[in-house]
Order: structure tokens, then C-alpha cells, then sequence
């Protein structure tokens, strides 16, 4: 299911099973995780529409608005009432049911359930599916740092050395067992991610990541602009993230000096403020062109002179011999 299919199709897909979820969320959510919803209410049969479905609980009805908002960047879709009730995923408590429940799926990651399904509103249910619409351990770019880093999470990342297929596994499969196992008090706090040490080399220097000392881990306050780092930890991530839990392991503040650390600033300021910022730098470069073309312009007072056509030389001749014949005339009555 592609972006186009999302946009112009449903808001949300009819799906038999779980399994057919997981199938359809590789392509339709974001990087494998999309949602699903079950309400034993909505048991109609089998052969009555998807918008009857939607349309015949509470529930469904702001599931399926809250698509129509997000479908751009979710995947949604709503188990078929027809299946058997085993296909139903964990809710919250660990039980096996047949719902209600809207749950967050993803390959090889036990379901998480939103923990209102009776009693809410589409303010909640669609700031707990922007707050969990990610994998679990996202693979880090240029594409989707700053998007992830600004949820409202600091990022644990770990650094691996590039094309090392072993240190990717390994620093995943950490990540992965401590996100879904790790210490519920700490582990909520963060979105979690890995790194190619070599393609960021530079922009992993000014959070004390040496190349020479990887894999590693450190966490990340994008918005903060604040880091936490010891090599000394690898990819233990439970004691490293326990330890700056126990102020063991500072914070530091991000970021180069000089000119370069100046203008990473610039950039961080118009990437935080967009797209009002860009609005601003557009508007700002109107005004300078607008004022060197005022500048070039000349002015009204530095218009040169231009001659008087022959029609008003004649006319100011004319005048001239009336005011001399009206001379003579006045001197010729005072003789």
C-alpha cells in the first residue's frame, strides 16, 4: 500500500488476521509499525461495508477519524469481525481478548495498546499514535533524524562502524531487548536508533564519539541541544542509561565553536522554527532586494534637466518683447 493508495483509498483497510497486519504494515506504516483496531460491537456480518463497520461504535468512529488526519503518515486498519477472537492481540494487561482495543503493531514486537478504548476523545488517540508511530529501533539518516528528535523524547542512539553487519546486529538486538524489556521507568523516556559511526564521523565528534571506539552508545536531547557519552559502556545499554538515571553520567552541552559550531546554531534555530522560519529568510531576502533597487534607482532631485520644447521658447519670447514695448510706453508718458 503505497502513499497514493493511502491518500486516495480508505482512511482505514479491512484485514482478516493479525499476521495479514503485520504483512500489509511493512508497506503501509512507517517502516513496519502501523495500528489496529478490534471492537466486538462492531460485529456485523461479513458482507456489510467498511464504512457500516466504522460507523458502529463510538470508538471506531474516532479510530477511523483520526485516520482520515494521519493516513499520510500511518497505516490503519481494522480487524475484520469475522476472524476468530485468537487473532485479537495482547491489550495492555498481557489477556488474550476480543477486544475493544487499538494497538500498535510491528514485526517481532509485542503489541501496545492505547489504554483508553471506552472513554476518549480524537485529541488523545491521535497524540498517543504520533507519540508511538515509529519502530522500535529506527536506522538513523538525514531523513528522519530531526523528524524523530524532535518528539518530545532525548534519542538513544547506538554507533556502529560502517558495513559492520555483526555491530549493526548486535547494537539492534540491545536496543530492541531493552525498548521492549528494559526498566519501564527509564526506558519510556526514549526513542531509540542506530548510526553509521563513518558517513557521521564529523557530526559525531562534538558529542565525544571517537571512531576508534565503537560500537557504542549515547543519548541525545535534540531540542536540548545536551548529550550524555562514555565509550566505557558499549552497547550496555541498560547500565548506561540506569547510570545517567543516577546523575552518574553528566550531561554535556552540544556543539562546535567558532564559526562552524555559529552557523550549525543558524541552521538548528531555522530547522526548529520551520516552516515560519523559512517564511522569514523569504521575506528578509525581498526586503534586500527591494532596497538595492531603490538604492539604483535615482530619486526625482537627481533627474537630469531636461530643454524646453520649441513651443514654450516662442512663448517665453513673446512675453519677453510685451514686458519691453510696456517699458517704453511708461517712459514715454513720464517725458
Amino acid at each position: 500500500i503505497d502513499f497514493t493508495s493511502r491518500m486516495l483509498g480508505p482512511p482505514v483497510d479491512l484485514t482478516p488476521s493479525v499476521e495479514e497486519a503485520h504483512k500489509l504494515a511493512e508497506t503501509a506504516g512507517a517502516d513496519g509499525v502501523a495500528f489496529l483496531a478490534h471492537h466486538p460491537a462492531a460485529a456485523v456480518p461479513s458482507n456489510e461495508s467498511l464504512d457500516d463497520k466504522l460507523a458502529s461504535t463510538k470508538m471506531t468512529q474516532v479510530y477511523a477519524q483520526v485516520a482520515r488526519k494521519m493516513r499520510s503518515v500511518a497505516g490503519f486498519f481494522l480487524l475484520d469481525t469475522s476472524a476468530n477472537d485468537e487473532n485479537a492481540p495482547a491489550a495492555a494487561s498481557g489477556q488474550l481478548g476480543d477486544g475493544p482495543f487499538i494497538c500498535r503493531i510491528e514485526n517481532g514486537v509485542e503489541p501496545r495498546c492505547f489504554p483508553k478504548v471506552l472513554n476518549f476523545d480524537a485529541s488523545e488517540l491521535q497524540a498517543w499514535i504520533e507519540s508511538n508511530n515509529m519502530p522500535t529501533v529506527s536506522q538513523l539518516s538525514s531523513h528522519n533524524f530531526y523528524k524523530i528528535g524532535r518528539k518530545g523524547r532525548p534519542l538513544c542512539i547506538a554507533v556502529v562502524a560502517d558495513h559492520d553487519n555483526s555491530q549493526m546486529d548486535l547494537a539492534k538486538q540491545a536496543l530492541t531487548k531493552y525498548a521492549v524489556s528494559g526498566d519501564p521507568k527509564i526506558r519510556e523516556k526514549y526513542y531509540y536508533g542506530i548510526i553509521n559511526g563513518k558517513q557521521w564521523k564529523r557530526f559525531l565528534e562534538q558529542f565525544n564519539v571517537a571512531p576508534n571506539k565503537l560500537p557504542q552508545v549515547f543519548a541525545l536531547s535534540v531540542t536540548k541541544k545536551t548529550y550524555w557519552q562514555n565509550a566505557t559502556y558499549a552497547l550496555n545499554v541498560d547500565d548506561f542509561l540506569r547510570d545517567i538515571e543516577r546523575g552518574i553520567i553528566s550531561s554535556r552541552k552540544a556543539g562546535k565553536g567558532g564559526v562552524e559550531g555559529f552557523f550549525e546554531q543558524v541552521l538548528g534555530l531555522i530547522l526548529d522554527f520551520a516552516p515560519y522560519s523559512f517564511i522569514g529568510i523569504l521575506l528578509l531576502l525581498l526586503l534586500v532586494v527591494i532596497g538595492i533597487v531603490r538604492f539604483l534607482t535615482p530619486g526625482k532631485d537627481l533627474r537630469p534637466p531636461y530643454p524646453r520644447k520649441n513651443d514654450d521658447g516662442k512663448q517665453q519670447q513673446q512675453q519677453d518683447e510685451k514686458e519691453e514695448t510696456k517699458a517704453r510706453d511708461e517712459t514715454k508718458k513720464d517725458k
